[in-house]
């Protein structure tokens, strides 16, 4: 992958030059007017070879973008918040990878699935397949809405039961997300019906199955849920119908707020939710600002709950006394469930935690 160089993410490249400063092989802007150039991301893509960078330069692409190609890097040239790629409606991913490893994506906004027109499930960003080494970067993802389940970056080894997608699995090692914000996600049934039952979720972060390796550092994830959301998840760990979930994950430097749901509290709203699998592996969740819920369900003490510990030392949780122990006394900071390992804790903020995007 070529370097940007000297660019700060807040700043405001523009014009043909600066995407050609950046050692870019395919250029994309509102304006293409020549072979060289193309007006939409996808088209860019579609003409790609392995290895190649595309710069994006400011403007608002509408429609799906499909990566298929390995070690592609695609890349806003200013500030991110100037550079978007919208899904519109009727698309379940605005941006899908798929069988792809060594993508990256950065200094790029991704919003607006608008809903998958099936009622089921949407996402901002989607990995499925063998997809090793996917990098998000100093991006946005925001405002993706669903009736069932809506998600802002989702890496799904084992993805089911939606229609479009096959659910044979894979392993996704690797993924980065590092300095990235994300936002407004919201389910809007909490009742949906078919494949999903009678609970809608919001998730920022999902990664399902198979996937090692994973780190989140230095990223926001807020307002994630709504009225309609049975439940909001800032970051959820789940496993297979095999038992098998995330494992060797790192999240550092990050902040998590405002999860809503209607489930009924301490549940509805989670900065981090695990689900029920027994190993976690080389794991560490630390230097965080964790102002929702954690649970590593089921709540109970261990062994009992069949999980492994969740390792979390050294975050702050909320209040300077520390988190508040779920049927187990403990500080008046956000829940978390007993099988949560917490101490040492942070009596104030974690400076510098979240994205600067």
């Amino acid at each position: 992958m070529q370097l940007i160089g000297a660019v700060g993410v807040g700043a405001t490249v523009s014009g043909h030059g600066a995407a050609q400063s950046q050692n870019c092989d395919l250029q994309v802007n509102p304006d293409a007017n020549s072979p060289q150039q193309y007006d939409t991301v996808q088209g860019a893509v579609d003409d790609a070879s392995a290895g190649d960078t595309i710069c994006v330069t400011a403007g608002t692409y509408e429609g799906q973008v499909v990566v298929d190609t390995d070690d592609l890097s695609i890349r806003g040239t200013g500030n991110p918040k100037n550079v978007v790629i919208d899904g519109g409606s009727g698309v379940r991913d605005a941006v899908f990878i798929t069988n792809a490893a060594g993508v990256t994506v950065e200094r790029i906004t991704v919003r607006n699935t608008g809903g998958s027109g099936d009622s089921q499930e949407s996402f901002g960003v989607r990995v499925v397949g063998e997809s090793d080494g996917f990098t998000l970067e100093n991006s946005v993802v925001e405002d993706v809405s669903e009736e069932a389940r809506a998600t802002g970056l989702g890496v799904d080894a084992a993805p089911g039961p939606l229609p479009t997608v096959s659910p044979s699995k894979a392993t996704i090692s690797g993924t980065t997300v590092r300095n990235c914000r994300i936002e407004n996600i919201a389910a809007t049934s909490d009742s949906p019906g078919g494949d999903f039952g009678s609970k809608s979720k919001a998730k920022g972060i999902a990664n399902h199955g198979d996937v090692p390796g994973t780190t989140i550092v230095q990223t926001t994830v807020t307002n994630v849920g709504s009225s309609g959301s049975t439940f909001g998840r800032a970051v959820t760990l789940t496993e297979d119908d095999n038992n098998v979930g995330p494992t060797d994950f790192e999240i550092r430097q990050s902040e998590f707020s405002d999860m809503t749901g209607t489930f009924g509290n301490p549940f509805e709203g989670a900065a981090l939710f695990v689900g029920e699998y027994p190993d976690f592996g080389d794991h560490v969740v630390e230097n965080n600002n964790i102002l929702s819920t954690v649970e590593n369900f089921p709540d109970g003490d261990p062994p009992q709950s069949n999980n492994d510990v969740l390792d979390a030392p050294s975050n702050y949780w909320g209040a300077s006394d520390g988190p508040n122990v779920v049927n187990g006394g403990g500080g008046s900071g956000s829940a978390v469930t007993k099988n949560v390992e917490f101490d040492p804790i942070r009596e104030g903020e974690v400076n510098n935690a979240g994205a600067n995007v």
